[in-house]
C-alpha cells in the first residue's frame, strides 16, 4: 500500500514537473510551430511549382531534392523535437528516440550534401560552361549516392542517443528523457564524433565560400561584358532613332534584354544566401552539443533557464528549412509568377 501511494506521490511530481517545464519550453515550442507550419506550406509550393512549372535541369532536380528535405524536416523532425520538449520526464520509448534521432540525422546531413552539390552545380555552369556538365540523369544518381551516404555517416546516432534515466527530485531516477547515453559520455565516442562533424561543417564552409567567391567574381566579369554591349547597342539605338526617326520601339527590347541578363546572377544569389544561411544555423547547434558534453548529467545540473537557452540552440538549423522556399519566392521572378498563377488557379475553383 506504501509503495502504491510512492508511486503515486512520485508520478504526480513528474506530472508536475513536466507542466512547470512545459512553460519554460513554451518559447521554444512556439518557435518550432511557427516555422513548421510555414516551412510545410512553403516546401509544398516549392516542391509543387520546381517540379511541374520549372524546366527539367540539374539545378531543379536539386531545387526538388532539397525541398523534400524541408518538407520531411518541417513534417517528421520538427513535431519529434516539439514532442520531446512536451514530455522532459516521460519519454519512454527507447527505439522511437534511437530511430528518430538517426533520422534526423539522415535528412539533415543529405541536406547538407545537396547544397554542396548545388554550389558546385552552378560553378560548373557559370565559370565552366564549356567543360563537361553534369547530366539530369547522373545528378539523379548522385541523389541516392548521397541518401545512402547520408545514411551510413549517421549510424553512431542509433547509439549516441538513447533513452535515458532523470532524477526525479525525492523520487530518484525514474524520469526518463531521450538524450545523449550516459554511458558513452564517459568514453571519447560522442566527442570525437562531434568533433569530425565540426571539422567536415568547417570543410564545407570555406570550399562553399571558395566556390561562391569563384562565381562572383565570373559573375562580375560577364556582367561587366554585357553593361558595356548593351551600352553600345542602346547608343546605337539612339543614334539611328535621330537619323531616321523609327527605332524607338526597340529601346524596350534592350531594357528587356537587360532584364534578363541579371537572371543567372540572381539565381546565383539565392543559391549564396540559402548556403550561407544553412551553414551559419549549426555554429549554435555545435556549441549546444559541446556545452551538454561539458555538464555531467546536464539536464539535472542546469538551471531551467540554461536549459531554455540550450534547446534554442540545439535546434537552431530547423529555421533554415522554412526560410528556403521563401527566399526562393523573393528573389526568383519566375518562382512569383507560378506562385500567382497557382493562387489565382485555386481561387478560380473555390469560386466556382
Amino acid at each position: 500500500m506504501n509503495q502504491n501511494n510512492s508511486t503515486n506521490v512520485c508520478d504526480n511530481i513528474k506530472e508536475e514537473l513536466e507542466a512547470k517545464m512545459l512553460d519554460v519550453y513554451f518559447p521554444v515550442i512556439l518557435y518550432l510551430s511557427i516555422f513548421m507550419t510555414f516551412g510545410i506550406i512553403g516546401n509544398c509550393f516549392t516542391f509543387y511549382i520546381y517540379c511541374f512549372k520549372f524546366e527539367i535541369s540539374t539545378t531543379q532536380t536539386y531545387v526538388v531534392a532539397l525541398a523534400i528535405c524541408d518538407l520531411l524536416t518541417c513534417a517528421i523532425c520538427m513535431p519529434f523535437d516539439i514532442a520531446l520538449l512536451h514530455h522532459p520526464f516521460t519519454f519512454h520509448s527507447d527505439i522511437l528516440c534511437r530511430f528518430m534521432v538517426f533520422l534526423v540525422a539522415v535528412i539533415v546531413i543529405s541536406s547538407g550534401f545537396i547544397v554542396i552539390m548545388i554550389a558546385t552545380d552552378r560553378y560548373r555552369l557559370v565559370c565552366r560552361p564549356l567543360g563537361e556538365q553534369v547530366t539530369i540523369e547522373s545528378s539523379k544518381k548522385m541523389l541516392v549516392f548521397i541518401v545512402v551516404l547520408a545514411t551510413f555517416v549517421s549510424l553512431p546516432m542509433l547509439f549516441i542517443h538513447t533513452k535515458e534515466k532523470r532524477i526525479v527530485k525525492q523520487c530518484g531516477n525514474i524520469g526518463e528523457i531521450c538524450a545523449i547515453s550516459d554511458s558513452l559520455k564517459r568514453t571519447i565516442f560522442p566527442f570525437a564524433y562531434y568533433v569530425i562533424g565540426v571539422m567536415c561543417w568547417c570543410s564545407m564552409f570555406i570550399g562553399l565560400m571558395i566556390l561562391y567567391s569563384l562565381i562572383a567574381v565570373r559573375v562580375g566579369e560577364i556582367d561587366k561584358v554585357k553593361k558595356h554591349k548593351l551600352r553600345q547597342l542602346l547608343k546605337f539605338a539612339s543614334y539611328d532613332e535621330k537619323q531616321h526617326g523609327d527605332i524607338s520601339l526597340d529601346v524596350p527590347r534592350f531594357r528587356y534584354v537587360r532584364r534578363q541578363s541579371l537572371l543567372p546572377t540572381q539565381t546565383n544569389f539565392i543559391f549564396f544566401v540559402i548556403t550561407l544561411l544553412w551553414v551559419t544555423s549549426y555554429v549554435p547547434h555545435f556549441i549546444s552539443i559541446f556545452w551538454k558534453l561539458s555538464i555531467e548529467n546536464f539536464y539535472d545540473n542546469v538551471t531551467e533557464e540554461v536549459d531554455q537557452i540550450n534547446a534554442f540552440l540545439l535546434l537552431s538549423y530547423y529555421p533554415n528549412c522554412a526560410i528556403n522556399p521563401y527566399i526562393y519566392g523573393l528573389c526568383n521572378r519566375h518562382f512569383r509568377s507560378e506562385l500567382g498563377h497557382l493562387f489565382r488557379k485555386i481561387r478560380a475553383v473555390s469560386e466556382k
